[in-house]
């Protein structure tokens, strides 16, 4: 999953916060808990903005998020 500003970091996924940048916060957090029912539900391997991992994730280990 390649998404937008929702988190900046994987551990932030992990921890359920937002990112620092949003217009509508109540649109934001549905928006996190949507894409954590969808990794809850799904394999995913997530793809955060500002995670220098996420090239490894996806083309060396595939790594599937856990929440």
């Amino acid at each position: 999953m390649i998404h937008g500003d929702v988190t900046y970091t994987d551990e932030a996924l992990r921890q359920n916060q937002l990112s620092v940048v949003f217009e509508d916060k109540g649109q934001a957090s549905e928006t996190l808990n949507k894409v954590r029912t969808f990794i809850k539900e799904n394999d995913t391997v997530y793809l955060s903005t500002h995670t220098p991992e996420a090239v490894t994730s996806l083309i060396k280990n595939k790594t599937i998020m856990k929440l």
